[in-house]
């Protein structure tokens, strides 16, 4: 079968070999052998075409490749003939090199020109050669044509030739080799260029010792630079100084670290400016121009505090800044407690749960405290900010309770703190902080559990030798006086009793009523609050003493009796409730809810007297106080509060007037354009005897509208006025006299509602 088959093909084969027509008929021969012919001339074209066009690459890339190895190999200084003659070796002839050079690489001869020249120092035709090619050169930079080492020394020439435009648009192009160049590029910048060439390289390379070293000798840096993104420049300007610090910082001159000094305070905050201005400010030992731009510019203090974020590091630097200069005020506090809904707050704790650091602690605690103090009770009192609270709370009345425990106890010290206390002022701050959430607490209890928030377990096993010490030293230690609320209310009671049987033992009050010991006074029933002031009022602190009474009646006859005890306190009873009464003799005033509190207006009532009268009212209450003497007397709680030394703030406007607590809130979340319909002043009017007098909340506040950004120091100017300055005299008279019988010391362990009970 296979034989049959290839004598079959042999035919086939002869019949289409054959020159003679008609041998054979077979339909289409003709055609496939036409076909056949076509098909192979037009493959041979195609093959030819191929090579020419294949030669001529090969013969392009051989041009590159010799001119790239010239030029890396820096013979610049070559003429255009030794070009020419190299590129010849590798074609036909010398026309052919030049064709090729003018069709494929007529800009690499120009840039050689122009750097051949410029190498030999010839700048003048240099530059008539740059102004005539830039545009060619530019393209060719943009290109694959050079090699990397030839498009850097293109950019440093630009540089050199003070074309800053040039290396503006072409150093995106040329990443890798700018930042391989950066050095050079630098140095070669120096004295040459305005500053935005030098940015461009550092956005590409990234921050950079030489960088810092450039802008620090640009003339008027950072206000030449004002169309420019001035974020962004002091952050690559920030970190290339910070980088410039911890490689060289301790050889820089003085000179160098002013100038940082003040590029950095003009420039906006970034996260490196705590870093800086730490280190620039205890090299010179001079605070004053950073002093001033805190000060005066809240803007700048509030990105500077911004841009710290949740670093830690970051917040212990600028702790450490402000405690070096003992620039932490009420105003950098405030700032801290207003910001954002407390997020710094939580920052600067989230900072000290990773690094133990006493100046931020103090700085937190003083924040703190101020947030704590003027928070709206809308806001305090939400689930997550109490949480916020209990942690705080819980974690430092431990570490506060045993530091004072053991310095009260004399107890050796235990390694317990996780923070530290050692800095100046730490300990201060840290206790201000647990009295005023203890305040706040006593006001509206935090939560409903019947445990003290603020109580420590370890406190209610308190020995009685510590009892015995704060009673012998007047309730004067540590513990008590700067954390009461870390010991048991009994133990405190404990403590407050025996303090004033003490005192009572020392002035000679603890013998009995019906000894001959004591002060005697005579009051005449019709008189009695005239005749107490002008008997005992002189006595001051002598009131410890045992004071025996004696009542004449309306017609002058002296009642029988003996005062065992039970005529004085008739006596202290009568007293208190017509002193203190606004229908007798008007030195208090009633709240709308019954309580009292001084009259503003009592040196109407009594225009010679009145302060020493509030003074001898003080020393009778501190009397009934000493003697535990019940008086049923409605003090007013933000009065109490005064006289535990625990300042009034807006929130307790409202058991004085509750009217304008309400106005003031509807302030707060009242729309920014309303306050132009309310035409609303820093003054307050007072309106005694139904006389308008109006009061400035500030020097110049009557001229000062109240406006959408400024309303909440309008609002606590006017609870500040109403609960503090109005009645500051009588308050300070008041406590003065309180305290000529009962020691500070001893009040320090009660709060508002546990006094008052």
């Amino acid at each position: 079968m296979s034989s049959h088959s290839s004598a079959r093909r042999t035919t086939v084969w002869k019949v289409f070999e054959t020159e003679k027509p008609g041998t054979i008929s077979l339909r289409g021969a003709s055609s496939v052998a036409t076909n056949s012919e076509n098909i192979l001339r037009r493959a041979r074209e195609e093959r030819s075409r191929r090579a020419e066009l294949r030669a001529q690459e090969q013969a392009a890339t051989r041009l590159q490749t010799v001119w790239r190895r010239y030029c890396d190999l820096l013979h610049l200084y070559s003429e255009h003939d030794q070009v020419l003659f190299q590129v010849s070796a590798v074609t036909d002839s010398r026309a052919t090199a030049e064709q090729l050079l003018s069709l494929h690489s007529g800009r690499l001869l120009r840039s050689l020109c122009f750097l051949t020249i410029f190498s030999r120092g010839r700048n003048c035709t240099a530059r008539i050669l740059w102004d005539e090619w830039r545009g060619s050169i530019s393209q060719l930079v943009r290109s694959v044509e050079l090699s990397n080492v030839v498009k850097s020394r293109i950019l440093v020439a630009s540089v050199l030739q003070g074309d800053e435009a040039f290396f503006l648009e072409n150093a995106r192009h040329c990443c890798i080799i700018a930042i391989r160049s950066a050095d050079e590029l630098y140095q070669a910048m120096q004295g040459r260029t305005v500053g935005y060439a030098a940015i461009e390289l550092c956005r590409i390379s990234g921050p950079s010792i030489h960088f810092a070293r450039f802008m620090l000798r640009v003339p008027n840096f950072p206000t030449q630079f004002s169309d420019y993104d001035l974020h962004e420049l002091a952050r690559l300007f920030m970190e290339s100084v910070r980088k410039l610090i911890e490689d060289c910082g301790t050889s820089l001159s003085d000179a160098s670290l002013e100038r940082i000094r003040d590029i950095v305070i003009a420039l906006p905050p970034t996260k490196d400016h705590v870093f800086v201005l730490n280190f620039v400010t205890h090299r010179l030992r001079s605070w004053e121009a950073l002093s001033v731009r805190l000060m005066n510019d809240e803007l700048f203090l509030r990105d500077l505090i911004q841009s710290l974020g949740w670093e830690p590091k970051s917040w212990s630097s600028f702790a450490d800044l402000l405690e070096k200069y003992e620039a932490i005020d009420t105003r950098i506090c405030s700032i801290l407690a207003f910001w954002h809904s407390r997020d710094c707050l939580r920052q600067m704790w989230n900072s000290l749960r990773f690094a133990s650091s006493g100046p931020l602690l103090k700085l937190f605690s003083e924040s703190f405290r101020i947030s704590t103090l003027v928070m709206d009770d809308d806001d305090f009192y939400t689930s997550s900010n109490l949480s916020f609270v209990s942690e705080v709370s819980a974690e430092l009345k431990e570490q506060l309770f045993w530091k004072l425990y053991n310095a009260s106890s004399g107890a050796r010290a235990l390694d317990r703190a996780l923070w530290d206390f050692a800095q100046p002022g730490t300990v201060q701050a840290t206790s201000r902080l647990l009295l005023a959430l203890w305040a706040r607490d006593a006001r509206r209890p935090f939560s409903t559990d019947s445990e003290p928030l603020l109580e420590v377990a370890a406190a209610r096993k308190a020995s009685e030798l510590f009892i015995r010490d704060s009673v012998r030293k007047g309730c004067d230690v540590p513990l008590l006086r700067m954390a009461p609320f870390t010991v048991p209310f009994e133990t405190r009671v404990r403590v407050f009793h025996g303090c004033v049987a003490a005192e009572k033992a020392r002035a000679g009050g603890g013998i009995s009523f019906f000894g001959m010991n004591g002060v005697w006074v005579t009051i005449r029933r019709n008189f009695i609050f005239e005749d107490a002031f002008a008997q005992l009022n002189s006595l001051g602190a002598r009131l410890r003493e045992n004071i025996r009474v004696k009542f004449v009646d309306e017609h002058g006859l002296e009642e029988a009796g003996v005062d065992g005890g039970g005529v004085f306190k008739e006596f202290m009873h009568q007293l208190v409730r017509l002193s203190f009464s606004p229908s007798h003799y008007g030195l208090f005033k009633a709240t709308d809810g019954g309580e009292l509190y001084p009259n503003p207006a009592s040196s109407v009532i009594a225009p010679t007297n009145h302060l020493e009268q509030f003074t001898f009212l003080g020393r009778i209450l501190g009397k009934a106080l000493y003697d535990a003497v019940l008086v049923d007397l409605p003090i007013a709680s933000f009065f109490l509060r005064k006289l535990l030394g625990i300042s009034n703030d807006l929130n307790d406007l409202r058991s004085l007037d509750p009217e304008l607590h309400r106005n003031l809130k509807f302030l707060r979340y009242a729309d920014a354009d309303s306050f132009v319909d309310l035409g609303l002043t820093f003054t307050v009017v007072d309106n005694d005897f139904g006389e308008a007098v109006e009061k400035e909340l500030v020097p110049g506040g009557s001229s000062l509208p109240v406006t959408w950004n400024n309303r909440l120091e309008y609002m606590h100017r006017v609870a500040d006025y109403r609960l503090n300055r109005r009645i500051k005299q009588q308050t300070m008279a008041f406590i003065s006299g309180f305290f000529d019988v009962i020691q500070k010391s001893g009040l320090r362990c009660s709060t508002s509602a546990s006094f008052a009970s």
